[in-house]
């Protein structure tokens, strides 16, 4: 495979005797649905230290194992990662042992998948000492702990078919993990670095008028933990990606910093020689100092360098909305894209596997034929992306200019970077399920069906009509029933008209349904419907500018007229509606169930160009302008319509 993400899109292009369209499109042929079985990880082989320890005498099936004085032997086990009960420890680490470090293979043994026998470790014995350790100090927290999964060791490394399992499925192993934990090897030698990671854990407000020599040193303990190899390492990356907020992250110290690590036990641990520190945890610590210190000249390289290696992505995206809170208003996955292009990995098409992994991509690739062909990384990542309904602007900003980027430039500047996120903790979250759904490329651009909305009268004086009293709290409190009921009451009006009538039912028959929700469990349904429906009241409390316009879904046919409006949607605070026709593109995908029991779902809510004429026969042609929030009602016979969004003038060379 051609490992080119270095090189300017331009650059593939002219070297390439096929244009940009025409590899997406032979890539798209040879792709593959997510259609992995499961039977590896429901019979994932874990390996464990019998408390007995090891000895000349210890008999395996029978056999005596003469050779294994003074080891400790190693049995192995399978358990079902799905089942909650069976907990076990999945280990991150580098197999490359860290320079000027011993590496030995002569402390333990390890049982044969046969069982009849027992083998010398491959995994160093610096490593094994550790994980055992640890998995000892889970247990004497009051966890019963299987034993430990590590991939040396549990994937069998003679059998290519099992190893492309386990490339396309390792995720798996990580969430699932009860205690996923990752070997450092940088170790924490003196008491000051020791109070200077103290003081990184338990600053809980940003830094402000700092002296130069504090921040020089804060970062330059980031910097040196970071340095770190096990940080450079794609697959280590997914593990701790994967892991989320269960992964440990163990950093060797010296043992005369015993009584200091004591006394920071709520965060540090009790693991002897061990600091273990939450791996979120540092990294949301980090990339909060980073980003404010990277503001002075002097820091900005070294601060950087922290974020390639260590960012929290929910406290790196970051940025003032108009009325200045903070918000989140671009995907992580081009970012990720990146991070994962960046580390070290030894077969190049592993890249778009762990990037599939990590963002849950449903389409996928077949990594042996994309290296047999000699495939373009770069656009084979710039079809993944594409294939899994992540959305690419294509309106004149992104024009051949952008081919001067190389892809991960090119994914950060041309992915849509207007999102709405509702006023939730878990944004970026919200953002992973913005995508299109049923996407298939072709010689136009990305086809896709949802519904195609006509913007029509925006609300004024939304508050005019007089408010029902307010009631209980359901899912939605008591106050955002009230405006909604006024809301309804209004559009339901004769100061509005009768033809508002179906979308003044509509709120009407949804609060109804809110009312008698109960404890039944939310549907994304549900739960997007009220999101939206808090961003309502919102713009209905904005006494700046009317924020509210109605919409009406159009055919396929474009029987104009026909449809009563059964939207609200939102224009975004401090902006005002424009005159001119608009267009809104939705499409929602229930949320479906997986063999591991998580479920997806995908939406998209997209304020649109229309080009050409409604009257045009196939998929109507839309071209992106932001992204629209809005609370609309359809059913199993609102009109679906089929769209493509045109390529971009950059990918037409």
């Amino acid at each position: 495979m051609q490992a080119d993400t270095s090189s300017t899109l331009a650059t593939i292009r002219r070297e390439s005797s096929s244009s940009i369209i025409s590899t997406l499109l032979d890539l798209q042929e040879h792709g593959q649905y997510d259609d992995r079985t499961y039977d590896w990880i429901k019979n994932l082989e874990i390996i464990y230290l019998n408390a007995s320890g090891g000895s000349c005498k210890r008999r395996w099936d029978d056999e005596v194992v003469a050779r294994n004085c003074g080891k400790r032997l190693l049995w192995r086990r399978r358990v079902d990662a799905f089942d909650q009960s069976q907990e076990f420890i999945a280990v991150s680490y580098t197999w490359q042992p860290p320079p000027n470090q011993p590496s030995s293979h002569d402390a333990y043994l390890v049982q044969s998948r046969e069982g009849s026998y027992a083998d010398a470790n491959r995994v160093r014995d610096q490593v094994l000492d550790r994980v055992i350790a640890y998995a000892n100090y889970c247990e004497a927290r009051g966890t019963s702990v299987r034993g430990f999964w590590i991939d040396q060791e549990c994937i069998d490394q003679e059998n290519e078919a099992e190893k492309q399992r386990a490339v396309q499925s390792i995720e798996y192993v990580y969430s699932h993990s009860a205690f996923p934990v990752a070997l450092l090897s940088v170790r924490i030698e003196s008491e000051d670095q020791l109070k200077i990671l103290v003081y990184i854990l338990r600053r809980s407000n940003p830094p402000r008028n700092e002296k130069r020599n504090r921040v020089r040193a804060v970062l330059n303990l980031l910097d040196y933990i970071t340095s770190d190899p096990w940080w450079e390492r794609g697959w280590t990356f997914q593990e701790d990606y994967c892991a989320s907020t269960k992964m440990f992250l163990l950093i060797p110290h010296s043992s005369s910093l015993k009584q200091l690590k004591e006394t920071n036990h709520q965060i540090l641990g009790w693991l002897e020689s061990e600091l273990c520190i939450r791996s979120t945890d540092f990294r949301s610590k980090a990339t909060t100092l980073c980003m404010e210190y990277r503001m002075n000249p002097e820091f900005k390289h070294m601060c950087e360098r922290i974020l390639d290696r260590a960012s929290k992505y929910n406290v790196q995206l970051l940025e003032l909305d108009n009325e200045g809170k903070r918000t989140i208003r671009q995907s992580m996955s081009p970012i990720i894209f990146s991070n994962v292009g960046k580390r070290g990995m030894r077969d190049e098409s592993d890249r778009l596997a762990v990037i599939a992994n990590c963002l849950g991509y449903f389409a996928r690739f077949d990594s042996q034929w994309l290296e047999r062909k000699g495939c373009s990384l770069s656009i084979s990542m710039l079809a993944l992306f594409l294939l899994n309904g992540e959305i690419l602007m294509n309106g004149a900003d992104n024009s051949q200019r952008a081919l001067r980027n190389n892809i991960f430039d090119y994914l950060r500047s041309q992915s849509l970077r207007t999102f709405q996120t509702p006023d939730i903790n878990k944004k970026l979250t919200f953002i992973k399920s913005c995508r299109f759904t049923d996407v298939k490329l072709s010689e136009e651009g990305v086809l896709t069906s949802g519904h195609l909305w006509r913007l029509g009268k925006i609300v004024e004086n939304a508050r005019s009509t007089i408010p029902p009293p307010r009631g209980h709290d359901y899912q939605l409190n008591g106050y955002q029933r009230m405006r909604l009921g006024q809301l309804a009451r209004h559009l339901g009006s004769g100061d509005c008209g009768s033809c508002y009538d179906y979308i003044a039912s509509a709120i009407d028959e949804y609060l109804d349904q809110d009312e008698r929700w109960g404890n039944k469990d939310i549907t994304f349904s549900k739960f997007y419907k009220d999101l939206m429906a808090e961003e309502v009241v919102k713009a209905v409390n904005d006494p700046r500018s009317p924020r509210l316009r109605l919409g009406a879904l159009i055919s396929q046919e474009d029987r104009t007229g026909t449809e009563p409006y059964s939207g609200v949607f939102i224009t975004e605070a401090g902006h005002r509606w424009e005159q001119d026709e608009t267009y809104v593109f939705t499409a929602v995908c229930p949320a479906q169930e997986t063999v591991d029991g998580t479920e997806t779902e995908k939406h998209v809510s997209l304020e649109v160009e229309l080009l050409g004429s409604l009257k045009r026969r196939g998929p109507k042609r839309l071209v992106i302008k932001r992204w629209i929030n809005g609370l609309f009602f359809f059913n199993r016979h609102s009109p679906i319509t089929k769209v493509v969004f045109p390529w971009p003038e950059s990918l037409l060379v």
